[in-house]
């Protein structure tokens, strides 16, 4: 009589594989279409081989969280199915495995898949993300006039909003905003030596100076 513990490691090692080949084979998928993806900017700046494979080998943490649980449905369903047509399934059940404790093993090892999810998606996944991004960023000289002599330019309503430099995600240096009034009139002029990333939506200005334009003319 094969002992019932036996049974149940074989059982959960046979998730186990098969979830890890599962995986593997979708985050093999997802890096490749991340290669590609990541190609169209080669020779941006120092962005070169080096930097892309290390940009997309941080970013598979961020796909195991995404795909993990597909993975864990997928390679559980083929295993019983490989058990079931194998004959194998009815072996164990003569040897004394109860649908109860076969159902105790499958929750025992969907706990440790739940675990690594929240593990990967709590404490890994978004250092690597980060980590990929300021690879990229630093490679690329920073996403923020890198290219430009002036700077990065945009529109937000009325307000012309000019940032010389960013190196960091959080912080921008050499910060213009035109502000213009419903006619497009220039209204006012404030010019920051840096901006710092407050939450909730909101930047910091530090080093400000302000010119509004009125009737009277300009005042500083």
């Amino acid at each position: 009589m094969i002992r019932i513990p036996t049974l149940e490691r074989y059982l959960a090692r046979q998730i186990y594989g098969a979830v890890g080949f599962v995986l593997l084979g979708f985050l093999g998928l997802f890096a490749f279409f991340d290669l590609i993806a990541e190609l169209r900017d080669l020779g941006n700046g120092e962005y070169q081989l080096r930097q892309i494979f290390t940009v997309v080998a941080l970013w598979v943490p961020g796909h195991a969280y995404e795909l993990l649980p597909i993975a864990v449905l997928i390679g559980t369903l083929y295993v019983l199915a490989h058990l079931s047509s194998n004959s194998e399934y009815t072996v164990m059940r003569a040897a004394g495995l109860s649908p109860l404790r076969a159902g105790a093993v499958l929750a025992k090892v969907g706990v440790v898949f739940v675990a690594a999810t929240f593990a990967i998606g709590e404490w890994v996944a978004p250092h690597s993300e980060e980590a990929a991004q300021q690879v990229r960023m630093r490679s690329m000289q920073s996403l923020i006039g890198g290219a430009l002599n002036s700077g990065l330019w945009f529109k937000d309503e009325r307000s012309f909003i000019n940032v010389r430099e960013a190196r960091e995600a959080y912080s921008l240096v050499g910060v213009l905003i035109y502000e213009f009034d419903a006619a497009y009139r220039l209204r006012q002029i404030t010019e920051a030596e840096r901006g710092e990333y407050a939450g909730e939506g909101k930047w910091r200005l530090v080093g400000v100076a302000q010119t509004q334009f009125g009737a009277a003319g300009p005042v500083t």
